[in-house]
């Protein structure tokens, strides 16, 4: 679900490194990030699961991020979603480990993200679609570090 997040932070880590990019996110953890290229899809699931809500506040629709973003970045996502009205039924901050363990033990239906590696991992147990970023797809747009 980064992949609902705005990649612009891709420069910070390019241009200043690993440091500089988890300095700015642990300074900006209050500064809802701006919508990416499934911000609009987030928003209309978020709406779908809200519509399947039950009493006990379950959902037979469920959002589960799974990203390559660990502590500190970590508190900007959740604030970001929170922010925009979406929660995350789960959140998996996995670093630099691989996605596709943590998809199946999810028993998710489908995966989307930014950088084709995950996407190659995660199709071998879920539907997985790659979404385009504006940056170099060798490179990591957030890299576990």
């Amino acid at each position: 679900m980064l992949s609902c997040l705005a990649p612009s932070l891709t420069p910070i880590y390019k241009e200043q490194g690993l440091d500089a990019f988890l300095a700015h996110e642990t300074a900006n953890a209050s500064n809802p990030m701006a919508r990416g290229p499934f911000g609009n899809f987030l928003h209309k699931l978020s709406a779908l699961r809200r519509v399947f809500l039950s009493e006990g506040n379950v959902s037979k629709v469920r959002i589960a991020l799974v990203t390559a973003r660990n502590a500190p970045a970590h508190e900007r996502v959740i604030r970001t979603l929170r922010a925009w009205g979406t929660p995350a039924d789960e959140a998996h901050f996995v670093g630099s480990r691989d996605k596709a363990p943590i998809l199946k033990a999810l028993g998710a239906h489908i995966f989307f993200d930014d950088q084709e590696k995950h996407v190659l991992s995660a199709a071998a147990v879920v539907p997985s679609g790659h979404v385009p970023g504006p940056h170099d797809p060798a490179t990591p747009v957030i890299p576990a570090g």
